[in-house]
């Protein structure tokens, strides 16, 4: 297999435009769940004889891209953004799991990455007085913390542990939070929301 024009297209599945290094090439409708990817433009090889440009990525990494893409279009905070935009996220978000009482962010350290959930249960705990953490709230699939450390830069104000037996959140990076705020509207006014709705 020399060259990926040579590839007919899919006709069914999500089309989503998973690893592009340049974020005008278009969408490639051969993506879906278990396939490689492959993205149309100029095709090269670096010293290993790995793709470059024209990247080709694991099942693993695909499934997991293509996973939160779908999750994404579900989840009120992206619903109004555009597939190019839901696409841009995802490809930055890393998957995560813990197990039950795990910490996922504490109370005081530095706010690095904002995180959503996908499985399971959070729950959200606070220092009162110097005394052991009290327990503030709970939350679900869909739901997200993490974006007050990010917007403020400021330490976390709360810890956030996994409260059932199995949680799994997607997490983006700090700079590439900042980077969505900027470039979706809609994003940037719905994070804001909920943000001073928990102040």
């Amino acid at each position: 297999m020399s060259d990926t024009a040579d590839i007919p297209p899919r006709d069914t599945g999500p089309r989503y435009a998973i690893g592009r290094k340049n974020p005008n090439l278009p969408f490639h409708p051969a993506v879906r769940a278990g396939d490689f990817i492959f993205v149309s433009g100029q095709v090269g090889k670096d010293a290993d004889g790995n793709m470059v440009d024209g990247t080709i990525k694991s099942d693993v990494v695909l499934q997991d891209a293509v996973r939160i893409c779908e999750f994404l279009r579900t989840v009120e905070l992206f619903k109004h953004l555009t597939p190019t935009e839901i696409t841009n996220i995802a490809e930055k978000m890393k998957r995560r799991r813990y197990a039950k009482d795990e910490i996922i962010i504490r109370e005081g350290d530095p706010g690095e990455e904002f995180f959503l959930i996908g499985q399971g249960s959070v729950d959200v705990r606070k220092r009162m007085s110097g005394t052991a953490d009290t327990h503030l709230t709970f939350l679900n699939e869909g739901n997200f913390f993490g974006e007050r450390a990010l917007i403020v830069d400021e330490p976390r104000n709360a810890t956030c542990a996994a409260a059932s037996d199995r949680v799994e959140v997607f997490a983006l990076g700090k700079a590439d939070f900042k980077l969505a705020l900027e470039s979706s509207a809609s994003f940037k006014g719905q994070v804001e929301s909920i943000y001073f709705q928990r102040q």
